[in-house]
């Protein structure tokens, strides 16, 4: 197999790269040519005629002018990037003339930490495979950065290593999420065993807890919505689409069920996770707020009978015989100090503090 050359004379990677910062602004449009086991990408000319060797034309916001030259190439109109986020099952993948279509959710990562899926559209002919979409997810760059000739031979290849790569994403999502989430159980169990003392220390503690599972916790919801949307892919590809695959294609696409089915139940399981230790931080504060509330009302009950004492000492009465005598004043304070040790130490009788 002959070395990578790249028309432009930059690898596969560095061409990515500034795809990807002109994406959110400008389009782009990205020829990937294999002829001889050699690979070459460039940039679309419009009103070009098709090249000799094209197995994929990726799109990023293109101008009209380029997407009339890939619909003259492929037979087929382009669905329309609003379209993209329609939430239909039957637009998501669905044959339209000799073409079929195929709206898939790659992940995308913000700079705050959060990702979210955004809808790319695969558009599959016989000679070629057209991609179409609005920014550049993490698949796509790992999936240039490594790509060759033999992973170029045909479109179908290049499909079916598309969408392996963004298996490989959700993965190393749901590996991260599981590496972040295993240190916040252990700092949940122990906001348990510290409830009391430790002020708004403690209360800033669990909101900051609550605060990074309901990141996690959304993390995984688009993970598993994502995979929901996946899920009619492989059934689409051999039964539905039409589309003729050699028997090496049909081996990887039969093993997307497996990949989703697993990955499904491996972020099931991190989802029930994250809620039970929410569910946990959160009995931690309502324990803290019982505990708070314990203390309060024991206090009361401490000093409720002083305050009775004192209280009834207190009132106006020109006949109250205490008052003159020597030893009163004492009297009342022993009084009142009996009344608020005698609570005091039947509550620790009792096991209440």
């Amino acid at each position: 197999m002959s070395a990578i050359a790249p028309a432009t004379g930059q690898s596969a990677g560095t061409q990515m790269a500034g795809i990807q910062g002109a994406a959110a602004h400008e389009p782009a449009a990205v020829l990937h040519i294999c002829r001889q086991d050699s690979y070459q990408s460039r940039a679309l000319v419009p009103g070009e005629a098709l090249p000799d060797g094209l197995v994929w034309v990726d799109l990023v916001n293109p101008t009209p002018e380029q997407e009339q030259t890939v619909e003259a190439w492929i037979g087929v109109d382009l669905p329309p990037m609003a379209s993209l986020r329609d939430i239909t099952a039957s637009r998501r993948f669905r044959r339209k003339g000799r073409a079929a279509i195929l709206i898939l959710p790659l992940l995308v990562q913000e700079a705050t930490g959060h990702a979210h899926a955004e809808p790319v559209g695969f558009i599959l002919v016989p000679e070629l495979l057209v991609t179409l979409r609005a920014t550049t997810p993490a698949s796509f760059r790992s999936f240039v950065e490594e790509i060759d000739a033999s992973r170029l031979d045909c479109p179908e290849s290049v499909l079916i290593g598309l969408v392996e790569a963004v298996m490989g994403e959700v993965s190393d999502v749901l590996e991260r999420t599981a590496a972040e989430v295993a240190p916040l159980a252990r700092r949940a169990y122990a906001a348990t065993s510290e409830l009391g003392g430790r002020g708004r220390r403690a209360d800033q503690v669990l909101q900051a807890l609550i605060r990074a599972l309901g990141r996690e916790g959304d993390s995984i919801a688009v993970l598993l919505d994502a995979l929901i949307w996946l899920d009619p892919i492989a059934e689409f590809l051999t039964e539905v689409s039409g589309h003729s695959f050699e028997p090496r294609h049909l081996t990887r696409i039969r093993a997307f069920d497996r990949d989703i089915a697993a990955l499904a139940r491996h972020g099931e399981g991190m989802s029930t996770r994250i809620q039970i230790l929410l569910e946990t931080a959160m009995g931690a504060i309502t324990l803290r707020q019982s505990v708070i509330n314990k203390i309060l009302s024991i206090v009361a009950v401490v000093f409720m009978p002083p305050t009775l004492v004192g209280t009834v000492y207190g009132m106006n009465f020109a006949n109250m015989p205490e008052l003159a005598w020597p030893w009163g004043y004492p009297m009342a304070l022993g009084v009142m100090g009996i009344a608020a040790v005698v609570p005091y130490l039947l509550f620790r009788w009792r096991g209440w503090l």
